[in-house]
């Protein structure tokens, strides 16, 4: 995660006209979302924000301290030592609120599986998974990760994707093409960032193991505390991309994951010619809701060599 934020007022206004909706060329006329239900794994959700409290789903779970409250927590208190202060507090309702933004009618399941320095491990994220998986979640937001691979969390990624649930992961934010995990693993939708002018974003990972790009530099979003602030980072490209799939999943619910990850790569714009030094380093390029949506709801079917979710089939 890239912590830099900056707390601002409530203007939902900005929320539905910033720049990133129009880069993605988000629309709403075929589906918003209904009917599915988005799990964020994160540090939990402020289930009272007036622009969610009608979309959080009644079994979310907090897998820091073990009870049915996972709200998004500021404890005052340098967990990890690092000198910041509840430097991650906040960032699930932040990431929630973009899946809201994008599928303003999907149900969101808050799973907090970080503390608010964002600390978290990858056996509780697997546990939380599961538990998702059971609950009835079809798209799952991991905003986090790490460069150390789990072959436990691997199992249980291959786990949920069979029972076709769609994980979309962040790529992290090093600016280095090592892999970042659980967004690398296979049948997990590996987001990374671009800036306004379609350049990869100067903290943003990259590498082959990368599926696609969004927008994440000044992202709007909510804020605990009925608040909305700015966030910059990967973190934020990955719930467009939830959100994108939710519209997808709501609009043909039958579709299988090698069927939705067509959809969204072969709609994708490509970033190459922008980032000749990145040359298929960003995946299938930027998101084109517009092109996805119209190109499902006309029938039509892309087809693209780049689908990561080509080989994952649902059990």
């Amino acid at each position: 995660m890239l912590f830099e934020w900056e707390l601002s007022g409530s203007d939902s206004a900005h929320y539905y006209e910033q720049p990133a909706v129009h880069q993605i060329k988000l629309n709403q006329s075929f589906s918003q979302g209904s009917g599915v239900v988005v799990a964020i794994l994160d540090t939990g959700i402020d289930r009272d924000h007036p622009l969610l409290i009608n979309n959080i789903t009644s079994n979310g779970y907090d897998f820091i301290d073990d009870d049915a409250i996972p709200e998004d927590e500021f404890n005052n208190l340098d967990d990890d030592g690092d000198g910041f202060i509840d430097e991650a507090a906040g960032h699930g309702t932040h990431v929630a609120g973009i899946v809201h933004l994008v599928a303003p009618a999907a149900q969101i399941m808050p799973l907090r599986v970080l503390d608010s320095d964002g600390q978290g491990n990858s056996f509780v994220i697997a546990e939380a998974m599961l538990y998702a998986m059971g609950n009835g979640a079809d798209v799952m937001n991991l905003s986090l990760g790490t460069t150390q691979q789990s072959q436990f969390l691997l199992d249980v990624v291959r786990q949920v994707t069979a029972e076709g649930v769609v994980v979309v992961g962040a790529a992290g934010n090093l600016s280095e093409d090592t892999p970042q995990y659980p967004a690398a693993a296979d049948c997990v939708l590996a987001v990374t960032a671009v800036s306004s002018a379609r350049t990869k974003a100067e903290y943003a990972n990259y590498g082959t193991w990368v599926d696609l790009a969004v927008p994440s530099e000044r992202i709007y979003s909510t804020y605990p505390n009925g608040s909305f602030a700015w966030w910059n980072g990967t973190s934020m490209s990955a719930p467009f991309v939830a959100g994108h799939v939710a519209l997808i999943v709501s609009h043909s619910p039958i579709l299988s994951l090698a069927e939705i990850g067509d959809l969204i790569a072969g709609t994708a714009v490509s970033l190459d010619e922008a980032n000749t030094d990145y040359t298929g380093q960003l995946g299938a390029g930027l998101i084109d809701i517009q092109e996805s949506v119209t190109t499902l709801a006309n029938g039509g079917w892309p087809s693209t060599s780049l689908n990561p979710l080509s080989g994952c089939i649902k059990n």
